[in-house]
């Protein structure tokens, strides 16, 4: 198979587990950056501050060599995904892909170990954002594996199959990897001109990007300044176009999901709704079911339920859409309110609160995560919470889309009844005009006579007599208009 054959992809190809591994790698790739960074035990007076504790607490050099090693595999890993996007060699990427995921694990779970058996927290002391982290990157990294071995022998083996991405899935894929390494980027450089921690870095850099701004952390050198208006112009702009990527895969999951039911139907009318625009081509698998039952090829009122049924149907799917997005929305706001209630110490009202004005990028900053834990799974959360946020978006502006083009197909179908209606009204009139004038009377007895004698093809003679009419009809109306308005 050729690499350009390779490239044109049809919804049949399209898998999700591919896309979701591939928009997971470099989320735990940006997350492995943060142990490396800072000390794993901290003050506990200090632990509020992001690692900016008094004690000067070293981990042992074995676990940062340890943690480089798993960060450059993870760097392999995205050289793998870079091949995939790419169309190359599926099948070796993919098993690499696998490889360099399981060795992260390995390498994370090592350092893990080698630092519960060597370090005894003392009094007064307790875990930092930076050891918290190693957990959720090795869950990453682990999920990765499993997804990508699931889809591996579920698909025989990849054999004959191609990335299992789309143009857009692509695009998507290379977004989240060109954001997460420009956060890096930003809080190495507000580390070296502020002296921050990492982590500390990687929050600013969050929230500088998507601009909540909260305000608990902001540049205070010249220096730093300058450069946070050079990273920040360029990191809104990349996660603008992170947003609007994600519109477009989720408007393209519609579009597939409608492809996969028309094919489910078989080829019962397909023609009359494939011209179709995409907002009226999203429908609920029951409407499909009931439409393939409505009829056939042969029976053309059948087809005509068959379209009117989608027609209607389409609102219905939308409102369905968005009432799950709205239910995703929601449960991820009040269990993301649970956690940041306990890892907090709020109340589950502020919890709420800071939650929303959050990933609605609002950040009045009066309300802020400080807590060790809260901090690193509030960068996660952002990321997923604006996309879902994206999703319900998306989903609310279909549904107003589709009652709109709904609306405006009742008014033109109700004003082109009343269009016609008026000119067959006006035709009848200026066609009994006509043949009650004496040239509509002459020409009706010579027809007769035609028509008496045989003389020449009836069939003909009645056209040109309808043309006839229909030019004196056409002049009549004319006449009458330059008479009312003569410019």
């Amino acid at each position: 198979m050729s690499d350009k054959s390779k490239s044109k992809l049809d919804y049949r190809s399209l898998r999700k587990l591919p896309m979701i591994a591939a928009n997971l790698s470099p989320i735990s790739l940006f997350i492995s950056t943060v142990p490396i960074s800072g000390s794993w035990v901290t003050s506990a007076q200090y632990e509020d501050v992001l690692g900016e504790s008094p004690i000067n607490f070293k981990n042992y050099p074995i676990v940062y060599i340890i943690l480089s090693f798993s960060i450059i595999a993870l760097l392999l890993a995205e050289i793998c995904i870079a091949a995939i996007l790419n169309e190359r060699k599926i099948i070796l990427c993919t098993w690499l892909w696998i490889v360099f995921n399981f060795l992260h694990v390995l390498l994370v779970a090592s350092s893990l170990i080698y630092f519960s058996l060597k370090v005894t927290i003392p009094s007064g002391q307790v875990l930092s954002v930076e050891y918290y982290s190693t957990y959720i990157t090795c869950i990453l990294s682990s999920l990765i594996c499993l997804i990508l071995v699931t889809d591996f022998f579920k698909n025989n083996c990849l054999r004959g199959k191609n990335s299992g991405l789309s143009k857009n899935q692509k695009l998507l894929t290379s977004m989240i990897i060109i954001t997460t390494h420009w956060a890096i980027f930003g809080a190495g450089i507000m580390r070296i001109f502020e002296g921050w921690t990492f982590t500390r870095g990687i929050y600013f850099a969050l929230i500088t990007m998507t601009t909540i701004g909260f305000g608990d952390y902001c540049p205070k050198h010249a220096g730093a300044r300058g450069f946070n208006i050079f990273f920040s112009s360029i990191g809104i702009i990349l996660f603008g176009a992170l947003l609007a990527t994600i519109h477009s895969v989720i408007l393209e999951s519609f579009e597939v999901s409608y492809l996969k039911q028309v094919e489910k139907m078989g080829s019962i009318g397909l023609d009359k709704f494939n011209t179709l625009p995409i907002q009226n081509r999203i429908f609920s698998s029951k409407a499909f079911d009931k439409a393939k039952n409505s009829g056939s090829e042969e029976n053309p009122a059948a087809d005509k339920d068959k379209e009117n049924l989608f027609r209607r149907s389409q609102i219905t799917q939308n409102i369905e859409r968005v009432s799950y997005a709205a239910l995703l929305l929601a449960l991820f706001w009040l269990l993301g309110a649970a956690f940041f209630s306990w890892s907090e110490g709020w109340d589950y009202f502020t919890a709420v609160y800071f939650c929303y004005i959050s990933f609605t990028t609002i950040g009045y900053g009066d309300v802020t995560v400080e807590s060790a834990i809260g901090v690193i799974v509030f960068c996660i959360y952002l990321f997923f919470g604006m996309a879902t946020m994206t999703y319900f978006i998306s989903v609310i502006t279909e549904l107003f889309t589709c009652l709109i083009n709904s609306n405006h197909d009742k008014f033109e179908k109700k004003f082109k009844k009343k269009s016609n209606k008026a000119m067959d009204d006006d035709e009848m009139s200026d066609l009994k005009n006509l043949l009650e004038s004496s040239q509509g009377i002459e020409l009706s007895r010579y027809f007769e006579t035609c028509l008496e004698n045989k003389e020449g093809n009836s069939l003909i003679n009645l056209v040109l007599m309808t043309e006839y009419c229909h030019e004196k009809i056409l002049n009549s109306i004319k006449q009458n208009e330059n008479e009312i308005d003569p410019n």
